[in-house]
């Protein structure tokens, strides 16, 4: 979450050198320049440093799509990274709730393909879908369902792009969390696919098989982020 916390910093280092075939890779940070907790140059010379300290271990930073689009600073960075983290919300636009699941997963992968131009290695949408409450905002576990069973059908994942289930569990504890720009968003505690006792919402009712290569098999490595050593030259 933050590259600054040396304990946090030296934990990770040490697992990815304990679990490499485990560890896909390391992102340095979550929304450091949209928090305005650290500089384009700041990430730079983070992922420079654990380069040197891990030269086989593909690195990232994760950022809100926008950030990554609509600042010409952070084209060094994007010149760092082996693959892209990216947070991409539709629930954050001012469209979304005038808008369907198909507009809320198109906007997804019109974002995604943006990127693209902009970023020419693999790229993980980290962050996506909808909350499953509060009710009295109109999110509900329907909502999150409809949203993933439509953006499976529109983005199927491949070597190059892919999106992950954000997130497997609700943090309750997270109900009055401040965000960046100010308030609470009490939605923050119920992104989970299961709630906080662990039991499945709607959206794993009909959830499909997840279809993916171990380390060992042949086809992973496609996407150069299977195992250390794949790293591109720097």
């Amino acid at each position: 979450w933050d590259f600054n916390d040396k304990p946090e910093l030296a934990n990770a280092i040490a697992a990815a050198r304990k679990y490499p075939a485990i560890v896909a890779g390391l992102s340095l940070g979550n929304e450091m320049i949209l928090a305005k907790r650290a500089s384009w140059g700041d990430l730079e010379n983070a992922l420079d440093k654990l380069h040197a300290e891990l030269p086989t271990m593909p690195l990232t930073v994760t950022e809100p799509f926008a950030e990554f689009l609509d600042q010409a600073d952070a084209k060094p960075t994007l010149a760092r990274m082996d693959f892209m983290l990216v947070n991409i919300h539709p629930i954050f636009e001012s469209w979304f709730r005038s808008a369907k699941p198909q507009n809320w997963a198109g906007f997804v992968v019109s974002v995604t393909a943006l990127l693209a131009k902009a970023f020419p290695g693999p790229i993980l949408v980290k962050e996506s879908g909808t909350p499953t409450a509060p009710e009295s905002q109109h999110f509900t576990p329907a909502m999150q369902r409809d949203f993933y069973r439509t953006l499976e059908k529109q983005f199927p994942p491949t070597a190059k792009r892919a999106f992950s289930y954000f997130s497997a569990f609700d943090a309750p504890w997270r109900v009055n969390d401040v965000v960046v720009g100010g308030g609470t968003h009490p939605e923050e505690a119920h992104w989970g696919l299961f709630d906080a006792n662990r039991t499945p919402k709607s959206v794993m009712t009909d959830f499909p098989p997840v279809n993916f290569p171990g380390p060992e098999k042949p086809g992973l490595e496609k996407s150069g982020l299977a195992k250390p050593g794949l790293a591109k030259p720097r």
